[in-house]
């Protein structure tokens, strides 16, 4: 699948267990010092909750660009990884992809989207400006739904 995003066209393809190893880079530049500062950082814990069958990778230019990963169960989507290169931020990337898993989650008949995120996440803002809510306050982050 294709999507546009002003002049970007970024590819979304299916994640493989080949693609493990640059989502976790990924994950780990943007998350280690916030996940250090506040959990303490699990090199293991990745693998642990890594699915390719739930994950969806990026590519702008044949290049690996980011990746999102989101369950669908009981009639709620939770998203729970989404990372985009710091190359294409801030181009509404995030945005548009956030619209793509709310069209999915209509189609399998999702009621709420759910997320997890740190206060301190710049993400978190975007969530906000997007219709989530916060939900429940868990020390370092909150947890945040939209309803669909």
């Amino acid at each position: 699948m294709k999507i546009k995003v002003d002049k970007y066209s970024i590819n979304i393809r299916k994640a493989t267990w080949d693609d493990y190893a640059y989502c976790y880079n990924l994950f780990k530049k943007n998350l280690k010092p916030i996940i250090e500062k506040h959990w303490g950082w699990v090199p293991g814990r990745f693998r642990r909750n890594f699915n390719p069958f739930n994950c969806r990778i990026l590519e702008y230019n044949n290049k690996m660009s980011g990746f999102y990963q989101v369950p669908y169960e009981n009639g709620i989507a939770y998203l729970e990884e989404m990372h985009v290169s710091t190359r294409l931020r801030g181009k509404g990337i995030g945005t548009k992809i956030l619209m793509l898993i709310e069209s999915e989650a209509r189609k399998r008949k999702c009621k709420i989207i759910r997320l997890q995120v740190f206060k301190e996440n710049p993400a978190k803002r975007l969530y906000e400006k997007l219709g989530y809510k916060i939900k429940k306050d868990i020390k370092s982050s909150v947890l945040m739904e939209k309803k669909i």
